[in-house]
């Protein structure tokens, strides 16, 4: 309901105190998450799902993203 794919029937969404159909739709979907409740795990290779988070990722980025996610071992594969 949040990110407006649908508005409700009856009653209101608000956030923070605004009404979500006074917000610009744009805007609000542009700060907002969506996360798939059928999430697809490692589709493609581990360096197309790093830069599919951040396209321009350094090298240096990717590996500290691997290092923050536990995911070091990955290096010698």
């Amino acid at each position: 309901m949040i990110s407006r794919f649908y508005d409700p029937m009856e009653g209101s969404v608000s956030f923070d105190g605004t009404k979500l159909k006074d917000l610009s739709l744009k805007c609000l979907r542009s700060n907002i998450g969506y996360v798939s409740q059928e999430p697809v795990l490692i589709v493609g290779t581990v360096r197309e799902n790093l830069t599919y988070g951040k396209a321009d990722a350094t090298e240096a980025e990717m590996w500290a993203a691997l290092d923050m996610a536990n995911a070091m071992f990955l290096k010698d594969m």
